[in-house]
């Protein structure tokens, strides 16, 4: 595989921005899902209705950036998904941030 010139037309650079930033994205909606259904006493049942909804548009977005960067399409036609991702980190941290002192509460 790495001898081959599969990768040629990639942009590498943007591919490894995509993957941080979905990596990212996953991980807070996760973990703030995971805090959610901790709370709520109900566990797995309701971490999977209420992530699925909230997963989806981040996993679509990631996989459209990262088909793209490796397709090797330039940033000015990439850079809408990419914005959408970083907009959809920052939602979520931000999110997790103010509901955090009620998630952690006895």
């Amino acid at each position: 595989f790495l001898g081959t010139d599969a990768l040629g037309e990639a942009q590498v650079g943007q591919f490894v921005l995509v993957v941080a930033l979905g990596g990212v994205g996953l991980a807070a909606v996760l973990t703030l899902i995971s805090a959610i259904a901790a709370r709520a006493g109900s566990g797995l049942g309701l971490m999977a209705i209420l992530g699925f909804p909230v997963v989806l548009p981040m996993l679509l977005s990631v996989m459209r950036a990262s088909k793209g960067a490796l397709d090797g399409l330039p940033w000015s036609v990439n850079s809408t998904y990419v914005l959408w991702i970083v907009a959809l980190d920052v939602l979520t941290v931000a999110l997790a941030w103010l509901l955090f002192p009620y998630l952690w509460r006895d």
